[in-house]
């Protein structure tokens, strides 16, 4: 039978638990993690919006997204009254930042930065985006910053890389990091069915990135895919490793082809 609940893992320890929805939940979910900054950072909390507006046909593309918070120290779920008056790129998952979440959205056509205050729990606009690319996606930077890697998805070989201040500050702003224009630079986004790509950014201006493609012949009905780890800097790729091969009878693949993550001590609640 299967299992319907959150899994919480930390790697580095190897351990699982399981979280119970306080309803159900849904394929139109979203999650971030953090923790009350005023308090200890072994106290956290699990945030999860449901936006229905893109699968429920019976609703309402007015109806506003449900939050909820989980806090591991009371074992529950807690409905936020939450002004939702924004839209979350689906392309792109959130990141996590000292103890926040920040997202990708829109409202009134611009594009911006949704961040999520743990310790107050609301939602706060922080910043615009640089202009809109086809691909974006977002990455914590240098401990305290966000990164954001813009990929035209008919010009992949022209990728951008904006970073922001500290987070902290009171005025935060993008500003153009580094860019790469090199025809070996791949679509990190194969196509729309793939799990989306996660990256991060090294030193010397590197981007670290898994991307998933596929690997099968043009007439294959289900070709296999592979997880493939880029090393690309401003001279193009410097290196890429495939993994070994995936079978699918269809797409039932994760939403994300991987994590990324800072080793914790900290262990999981019971």
């Amino acid at each position: 039978m299967m299992k319907h609940d959150l899994a919480l893992w930390n790697p580095f320890l190897r351990k699982l638990v399981w979280i119970k929805p306080s309803t159900c939940f849904t394929t139109s979910d979203y999650y971030g993690i953090g923790y009350d900054l005023k308090k200890s950072r072994y106290d956290y909390k699990i945030l999860r919006f449901t936006d229905h507006r893109y699968d429920d046909h019976n609703a309402s593309y007015d109806d506003e997204p449900e939050v909820e918070v989980y806090e591991f120290k009371t074992n529950s779920w807690r409905t936020l009254a939450a002004e939702a008056d924004w839209a979350v790129d689906l392309t792109c998952k959130g990141g996590a930042v000292m103890g926040n979440m920040y997202f990708i959205a829109s409202k009134d056509d611009e594009q911006y930065i949704l961040g999520f205050d743990f310790s107050i729990e609301r939602f706060k606009d922080v910043c615009f985006c640089p202009p809109p690319a086809f691909n974006n996606y977002l990455a914590c930077f240098d401990g305290d910053r966000l990164s954001l890697l813009q990929q035209d998805e008919k010009e992949p070989w022209n990728s951008v890389v904006w970073v922001t201040n500290k987070l902290a500050d009171v005025d935060v702003l993008f500003t153009k990091y580094f860019n790469v224009s090199r025809p070996d630079v791949p679509a990190l986004l194969d196509h729309t069915d793939m799990a989306h790509p996660v990256y991060f950014i090294g030193e010397h201006k590197r981007i670290m990135a898994w991307s998933e493609v596929e690997v099968g012949e043009d007439d294959d009905k289900f070709p296999p895919t592979c997880i493939i780890f880029y090393e690309i800097d401003e001279g193009g790729v410097r290196r890429q490793l495939k993994t070994e091969r995936h079978y699918e009878a269809g797409y039932y693949g994760t939403f994300l082809c991987g994590y990324v993550y800072v080793p914790s001590l900290v262990s999981l609640p019971e």
